[in-house]
């Protein structure tokens, strides 16, 4: 009988310094270890819990988790999920290591990885999750992405620069100390860079030497070739019979006249100056000289 107590009482010895080098390992443990019960409620939190989420353990023992750590919106998912595991064994975040953000005590949050398990007891379920702040990570990451980013850009600036021979020494140099003509080729790869439905240019070649208005001619001509509905707005008469299939006049913001690019240029004089092809419409008496000033329109510009 003596025997059986005195194993009885080492066991029970044993079981007690096995429970405190386990809460000396759980206190020192990197990472912020909780445990709940059932209902959600906090029955351990250890010294880097209070370091990571600004409450002290006698704070939040006794609390509802969802109202420590979860973000107000994500709350009543919590609550959900926690029902749902209790009535079907099943949960997304258990014995998985998932990133969420977690609630400090000063309201802000931050990002953290979090595993979740459980152990089965007779009083019922009890979940452990150690959480760990990957805020670093997460900075290193977006630096990553950025980088990512930055070196997309400055592949598609080198493309650009290649595809519309713009005359630079690097894809570093701003824009507005580059020539006119560079200028325009920019602002002709930016726009010409992706896709459009209509293309609308205003004096596009305004400026430019000879061969760099040849460029851009080529450009909108291939463009208008892809299927894109280009208006060109210009005053030069020979870039609109260079480009027009199509040309409009107009005097003083009125459209007097649409010919097609064979037109006699007399005619579209006559246009320029205020006449118009209803004789009800003409200018009227006593206005100022007219604007030279002509709408060329590629094909399917009205489409």
């Amino acid at each position: 009988m003596q025997q059986s107590l005195d194993n009885q009482r080492e066991n029970q010895i044993r079981l007690e310094e096995s429970e405190t080098e386990l809460r000396a390992i759980l206190q020192n443990a990197h990472d912020a270890f909780i445990a709940i019960d059932e209902d959600g409620m906090v029955l351990e939190w250890n010294r880097q819990a209070e370091q990571l989420l600004g409450w002290f353990h006698k704070e939040a023992v006794g609390k509802e988790l969802a109202e420590l750590i979860i973000p107000f919106e994500q709350r009543e998912l919590h609550r959900r999920g926690m029902t749902h595991f209790l009535n079907t064994g099943e949960g997304v975040v258990i014995n998985n290591r998932i990133e969420i953000n977690a609630l400090r005590r000063d309201g802000n949050e931050l990002p953290v990885e979090m595993t979740v398990g459980y152990v089965r007891r007779r009083a019922g379920h009890l979940f452990i999750a150690f959480l760990h702040d990957i805020t670093e990570r997460q900075a290193f990451r977006n630096s990553l992405q950025a980088i990512c980013h930055l070196s997309a850009i400055a592949s598609n600036a080198a493309d650009r620069v290649k595809e519309f021979d713009v005359r630079t020494t690097s894809t570093e140099t701003p824009v507005g100390t580059l020539s006119g003509g560079n200028q325009q080729k920019v602002i002709l790869a930016r726009e010409l860079g992706r896709e459009h439905k209509v293309l609308v240019a205003s004096q596009p070649t305004r400026g430019l030497d000879v061969g760099s208005i040849e460029f851009v001619h080529k450009r909108i001509v291939a463009a208008r070739d892809s299927g894109v509905a280009v208006l060109i707005v210009s005053s030069e008469l020979d870039e609109i019979y260079a480009l027009a299939d199509r040309i409009g006049v107009m005097y003083e913001g009125r459209i007097t006249g649409f010919r097609p690019p064979t037109v006699p240029v007399e005619e579209l004089g006559l246009l320029m100056a205020g006449a118009t092809d209803s004789p009800d419409e003409g200018p009227p008496a006593g206005t100022s000289p007219p604007a030279d000033q002509a709408g060329a329109e590629q094909a399917g510009a009205e489409q």
